[in-house]
């Protein structure tokens, strides 16, 4: 490998990383349902194919769709700061 193509592989490499470092995951939960959306943004343009809504089938969302029937819409998110402590603090409390 000469100098320009070892040059261009560094220079490839480092911006994976910028963009990997750049990358965010917001965690959201709705506080009606306990359905959970995940958005991943790198350098602020949001990723659907690594975003999605989970809805609980068997948990909270099962139970608030039992009880009312139907889709529930709007939702009504809360952002997560710690992941797992705040989901288990907002599911408990469906």
């Amino acid at each position: 490998m000469n100098r320009t193509q070892k040059r261009i592989v560094i220079l490839f490499l480092a911006l994976l990383f910028i963009l990997i470092a750049s990358s965010k995951t917001e965690w959201r939960v709705c506080s009606a349902c306990g359905v959970q959306d995940y958005n991943t943004t790198i350098a602020g343009t949001t990723i659907e194919f690594l975003s999605q809504r989970e809805y609980d089938e068997f948990g909270t969302h099962k139970k608030w769709q039992e009880k009312f029937g139907a889709k529930h819409e709007p939702h009504e998110w809360i952002l997560l700061e710690e992941k797992t402590k705040d989901i288990i603090k907002v599911i408990d409390s469906l």
